[in-house]
């Protein structure tokens, strides 16, 4: 019996491929998957290193400190070394309101992308190329909160003109969102921007700008007015409320187009919130209990925010009593209350009292073993 011929490796593989099409197209596949993820790998721990190197500081910039009531509305505020009037704020702290008009105007897909949206990046540049000029710059909330925290000086020192320079900042942003997306949760993030967004003058973040444009609390804010401070920060001074309300409509209107084309609120909201006219004044800071603020500022210096167990209301009418009461009284007198709840020792209103400036005046000597502050 002869044996059979031994086919050569050329015509086995002429053989094979007929047989099964499909193999040699899997091939390619399995190449291709493989190459990119060598450099998606490489890609990684290049970000990692670059991380390590160059470590992104987020509480570089100072903060002001508030003491608060028990229902956390600011008693008195002190601001930070450079002036600057800033609450913190976390998501659950503003109006939902005014979180569907944020993302809805700046970053549609803030929770999905990976701090950069490489299609907001390409839209911008083709509307850049077509206009000639800069129009849009595709920049995510999360390149936003970046920028606003980036203060190093290298920053610092880079040149605003020329399109390499450009390039250099915008690069720049995206490594620093980057950055945010690996060490904090898009809700972290979404509260480093509430907390350090810009709103005009010496105001910083969505709570001490409600309390200053609006007199309200960040919950507490209508369409018109989420939308409103939505766009602010984009221009703050452009845009400030108590010198130009008019730029300001035209602005929050132009937010509020938006959040109609995206159907997020309805044609009669939208028409009703475009009726609301814009508050054109300038709120003073709160001082409801100026005196107890000021010890609790001496005793928790570096303390962004200080909650106590002073009750708003009460502190109010309490002052309102005393002020009634002082009245009857001969000039140059002086009084203080001092509220303290005797079955937990909390002090839920403090304050003296007095008609005229008096030199000799002494305050309350709070023991920390009798009554409780915070």
């Amino acid at each position: 019996m002869r044996p059979a011929p031994v086919k050569n490796e050329s015509r086995m593989k002429e053989e094979c491929q007929r047989e099964f099409p499909g193999v040699k197209i899997c091939r390619k596949a399995v190449t291709i998957a493989g190459i990119l993820f060598l450099f998606l790998l490489a890609g990684g721990v290049g970000f990692i290193v670059l991380d390590r190197l160059f470590q992104f500081d987020t509480t570089g910039r100072p903060m002001s400190s508030v003491i608060v009531d028990r229902h956390q509305v600011p008693l008195r505020a002190f601001a930070d070394k450079n002036g600057v009037w800033r609450y913190p704020a976390r998501p659950d702290q503003v109006s939902l309101l005014y979180r569907q008009a944020l993302l809805s105007y700046e970053d549609r897909w803030f929770y999905y992308h990976p701090g950069i949206n490489p299609l907001a990046i390409c839209r911008a540049f083709f509307q850049n190329l077509t206009h000639g000029r800069i129009v849009s710059g595709g920049s995510t909330l999360t390149m936003q909160t970046a920028r606003i925290l980036d203060t190093s000086k290298q920053r610092e020192s880079l040149p605003c003109s020329g399109v390499f320079p450009r390039m250099g900042v915008k690069l720049r942003q995206m490594f620093r969102a980057l950055q945010l997306e690996y060490h904090f949760t898009k809700d972290e993030i979404l509260g480093l921007y509430l907390t350090h967004a810009p709103f005009g003058a010496n105001i910083e973040g969505i709570r001490a700008a409600c309390y200053t444009w609006l007199g309200k609390d960040a919950k507490e804010m209508t369409r018109a007015e989420a939308a409103l401070m939505a766009v602010l920060p984009q221009a703050p001074s452009r845009y400030r409320p108590d010198r130009h309300p008019d730029r300001a409509a035209k602005a929050r209107d132009k937010v509020l187009d938006r959040m109609a084309r995206f159907c997020v609120w309805t044609a009669d909201q939208i028409k009703a919130a475009k009726q609301e006219p814009v508050m054109s004044f300038r709120f003073p800071t709160s001082m409801t209990a100026p005196l107890a603020a000021r010890r609790l500022k001496a005793i928790y210096p570096d303390a962004a925010v200080v909650t106590t167990f002073i009750d708003e209301n009460l502190q109010i009418h309490m002052a309102e009593l005393l002020r009634v009461y002082m009245e009857r009284l001969p000039p140059k007198q002086s009084g203080a209350v001092l509220v303290v709840n005797h079955m937990t020792l909390e002090i839920e209103a403090y304050g003296p009292w007095k008609l005229k400036p008096m030199p000799g005046l002494r305050t309350f000597s709070i023991h920390p073993g009798v009554a409780r502050w915070i």
